[in-house]
């Protein structure tokens, strides 16, 4: 392709929609103590407290947050199973639980998913399935929780002003988690508002529908993957939210033609994915299917023309995926044997952090024939 053409075609590239994750975080954190400070003057609340002004405001501040987010992932929950539906995935902060088998599993990490809450459910009988009701559970369990905060404040306001206002704090975080959660703007994660607004759309939202799926059979011990055939021009985030499974569905079938086609569109669509982990597997996975057939001289060339960050993705040793390519760049470019031992020694631990255990295996075969390759290469690695 020529330049001229090659220009034309980002060109007509749609804009990537804007993340709002941190202008959300400041606005949560900023309207709500400049709202709840406000109301000190208002209700004379000073007068009452027997403790620290900012600590007081700072501590129902954060205190309301989480408990108002934990209140609308678990309603969320709740109205899924109402609606038989049975759980994907969930997080609350830094717990995660995970569908493996029929069987929940926790899992404890420091990431944390949109707003610290995400809630991924799968239908029974997608047809059927009730949709809008479904997003809209979270807002009406959330206001059902403010509600019950708002009676019991006024019962204790009777006996300590202290803790009424400090429930009134606490309870007036829950619009604005209601309206951060439903708004379809995105974030790091899917919010629901974003979710809701795209499966309008019928294509998406069967797209949508086999996503969840895929996650389902993907953290299960029979991993039985659907392939979805994403138009070059499909640009919705939940569509190409697709590529994720089709390019574990092609690098197990060993389809190198689909799956170098498939790593060129998640490179080439970079700024429109919600989950960064994508495009990450779009990189890995240009450098694997190079390192099975290319000249050593043609990789390395390839790899120093890479960004540095993009460099660092393949170089990455705590991930399962990335295994494969940061051992060939620790045996065949930046050699160092005390590097690639390193990446070996990583693995036991890699498997443990590894969400999708119905693949260790798969994983485990592919970075075993990679070793077997290096220490062909260098044979004096080979019992170290």
């Amino acid at each position: 392709m020529d330049s001229n053409n090659e220009n034309k075609e980002v060109n007509t590239m749609p804009k990537p929609l804007f993340n709002a994750s941190w202008v959300l975080f400041i606005a949560l954190i900023g309207i709500g103590w400049v709202l709840n400070y406000q109301l000190f003057d208002v209700f004379s609340i000073r007068e009452y407290l027997t403790v620290n002004l900012y600590a007081y405001i700072a501590t129902a501040l954060i205190l309301g947050f989480i408990v108002s987010v934990i209140v609308y992932g678990l309603s969320k929950l709740i109205g899924g199973k109402i609606l038989k539906a049975k759980l994907v995935y969930a997080s609350f902060f830094f717990l995660h639980f995970r569908n493996i088998d029929g069987k929940i599993k926790i899992y404890f990490s420091f990431s944390i998913d949109g707003i610290g809450t995400e809630v991924k459910m799968i239908p029974m009988n997608e047809s059927s399935f009730k949709w809008k009701k479904y997003f809209k559970a979270g807002t009406m369990g959330s206001i059902v929780y403010a509600a019950v905060m708002v009676v019991s404040l006024f019962i204790i306001n009777f006996f300590d002003k202290q803790i009424a206002y400090f429930l009134l704090i606490m309870a007036l975080y829950v619009p604005f988690i209601i309206t951060a959660m439903t708004m379809p703007y995105r974030t790091e994660s899917f919010s629901d508002g974003f979710i809701a607004h795209h499966i309008k759309n019928e294509k998406v939202r069967k797209i949508y529908y086999i996503n969840l799926q895929n996650e389902l059979n993907i953290y299960s011990s029979q991993c039985e993957l659907v392939y979805v055939d994403v138009n070059n021009e499909d640009y919705d985030p939940i569509v190409i939210h697709a590529y994720l499974y089709n390019y574990y569905y092609l690098l197990d079938k060993e389809d190198y033609y689909l799956l170098k086609k498939t790593c060129d569109q998640i490179v080439r669509k970079e700024k429109y994915f919600v989950d960064r982990s994508v495009v990450s597997l779009g990189y890995i996975g240009k450098f694997y299917l190079m390192s099975l057939d290319a000249s050593v001289d043609a990789i390395s060339d390839y790899y120093w023309s890479l960004e540095s960050n993009v460099r660092h993705i393949l170089q990455y040793r705590s991930s399962l995926d990335s295994m494969k390519t940061a051992l060939y760049i620790a045996g065949f470019l930046d050699v160092a044997w005390e590097l690639y031992s390193s990446i070996k020694r990583a693995y036991d631990n890699n498997v443990k952090s590894y969400p999708y255990q119905g693949r260790v295996e798969k994983e485990k075969k592919l970075i075993q024939n990679m070793i077997l390759k290096i220490e062909e290469k260098n044979p004096e690695w080979k019992d170290e």
